[in-house]
């Protein structure tokens, strides 16, 4: 890996070929939140033709698979991206390979391990529960919060991992016959990308570094391991994940763009009271006006799955009304109470043309 000013960079053509596979699966849906967050940009059509050109080559079974490991409520496979910079991955077959050897305990683990959970609470291990359906049961609807149709898919990977690990491999095997075709192209656009984000990491610094991961300068390299890694078909999203000391940050190539413009700029009347224009954001400042809370209690306290909570608090972040701390394999959040106050009198001026 490249060390940029204490932030490494990885490259490796598999974190897009998992990308591509949670992009095709909920292309609708990131449109439509890409919208929301940043109106002013348009997706790249070059893109859109290759995800449509790939989901027209997926076939029923294929479609199931990726239904049940890159859904947008669970995102299971986007789990594997720590994994592959942990290991230093560099090639799909090699990560087919990994994948096909490891342990199915182990792989189940890897997709509990980046927030759903395993928190380290009590005694609990995969040990404990796999394989017995009433501890199961008991250890999903405790700790782990996707919505209650999906705990069905999560059952049964607990019930049989072996079948679960079968699966995988397939849906693996059989999508990189489709994406071999795209590879070349998608590793030349990602080269351009990546060169320009350390060009702009060598150039601006540490406060480059902290506008894209939201994080203080401070608290960033109280981490153990920054990594940045670029995606193609991420687009204007960001992968945050930390796993054994390693935290690493998958961006979509159009993100550092969007994200840092849109932190410079003054926040129109327009964004912020679009981000204060819901009723579940307007219960988490109420809740984080009191105290910190980690991304796990908000999703319970609320009733919503990690997914939806994690919107709600990237489009919060986005408008430095709130802010974000690590603490081990927790992720706090915080009122930013003072900004907050600023930019909604910036807001009303705008408004009112002050």
């Amino acid at each position: 890996m490249d060390n940029i000013n204490n932030i490494y960079y990885f490259d490796s053509p598999v974190i897009d070929f998992l990308a591509s596979m949670f992009r095709i699966t909920n292309n609708k849906r990131m449109l439509k939140n890409g919208d929301i967050y940043f109106e002013d940009y348009k997706f790249d059509d070059e893109l859109l033709k290759l995800i449509e050109q790939c989901d027209k080559a997926i076939n029923n079974e294929m479609r199931k698979k990726l239904n049940l490991f890159f859904n947008w409520e669970t995102y299971f496979g986007m789990c594997l991206v720590p994994y592959v910079v942990e290991n230093d991955i560099q090639f799909v077959e090699d990560f087919i390979s990994n994948i096909r050897n490891i342990n199915d305990k182990e792989l189940l683990s890897l997709f509990l391990g980046t927030g759903y959970t395993l928190e380290k609470e009590g005694d609990i291990s995969i040990d404990d529960i796999i394989n017995d359906e009433r501890k199961s049961i008991e250890f999903i609807n405790k700790n782990i919060q996707i919505p209650t149709e999906f705990k069905w898919d999560l059952l049964q990977f607990f019930i049989n991992p072996r079948k679960m690990k079968n699966d995988l491999i397939y849906l693996f095997e059989e999508f990189y016959k489709i994406y071999k075709n795209i590879e070349s192209f998608v590793i030349d656009k990602v080269e351009y990308y990546k060169n320009t984000l350390i060009k702009n990491l060598h150039k601006y610094g540490d406060e480059y570094a902290s506008i894209i991961t939201n994080t203080s300068i401070s608290k960033l390299y109280e981490k153990e391991k920054v990594v940045f890694a670029v995606s193609y078909f991420y687009e204007y999203a960001c992968l945050d994940a930390y796993q054994n000391k390693i935290h690493t940050y998958m961006i979509g190539y159009k993100y550092p763009e969007a994200y840092v413009e849109k932190k410079h700029s003054i926040l129109s009347g327009v964004d912020m009271f679009k981000a204060l224009g819901d009723e579940t954001r307007l219960n988490i400042i109420r809740l984080l006006s009191k105290k910190k809370w980690y991304g796990k209690e908000l999703a319970k306290e609320l009733k919503l799955s990690n997914s939806t909570i994690s919107h709600h608090l990237s489009l919060l972040m986005l408008n430095k009304i709130i802010t974000s701390d690590r603490v081990d394999n927790r992720t706090y959040y915080t009122l930013n109470e003072v900004e907050f106050k600023k930019h909604v009198i910036n807001a009303v001026d705008n408004i009112i043309g002050r």
